[in-house]
């Protein structure tokens, strides 16, 4: 058809004005394929469907906790929360 009119170089240029024309104003999001143990899966679609989400919305929320740089805000809130520290001398 149309790709057979251009030469190769052409192809690879249709071919990257068709990839941009999907993804324009899309987040382009990566694909992984997990392979589980039974009794594993099943925990996974138990929690997913507890938390109201779809698995791989879920799965995608536990990367995210492993790979997040930051502490959680639970543990912020904890700073200065100790009306007593005990001092450097006491420690030591």
């Amino acid at each position: 058809m149309f790709c057979e009119l251009i030469d190769r170089n052409q192809k690879i240029e249709y071919a990257h004005i068709i990839k941009h024309i999907f993804f324009v104003g899309v987040d382009v999001v990566g694909q992984v394929t997990i392979y589980l143990e039974e009794d594993v899966e099943h925990k996974m679609v138990a929690a997913a469907k507890s938390a109201h989400l779809s698995k791989s919305k879920w799965v995608s929320g536990v990367i995210q906790e492993k790979v997040a740089n930051e502490w959680p805000q639970a543990i912020v809130d904890l700073a200065g929360s100790w009306e007593v520290f005990p001092s450097i001398d006491d420690i030591r």
